[in-house]
């Protein structure tokens, strides 16, 4: 998939082999792709941003809900 191919983590380069690499990181609201090894950093900035700790997928989720105005949460 194209998404795949052009994607690289933020903080470390490494680029997903496939679709389920893709899934098991995060996109930051700025489009940028931390790998799963990874996310805790892009947890640590959001953290900062938001002024609460964000430790999971979910606080990450609500996070990007409240100030981003949405999530890839399932409805």
């Amino acid at each position: 998939m194209d998404i795949v191919n052009k994607t690289k983590c933020a903080k470390c380069g490494n680029r997903p082999e496939d679709m389920s690499d893709l899934t098991m990181g995060e996109f930051s609201p700025n489009r940028k792709w931390y790998c799963f090894e990874h996310v805790d950093d892009l947890f640590k900035l959001c953290s900062r941003h938001y002024g609460k700790n964000i430790e999971t997928t979910s606080q990450y989720w609500d996070y990007l809900d409240e100030k981003h105005g949405g999530s890839c949460r399932p409805k």
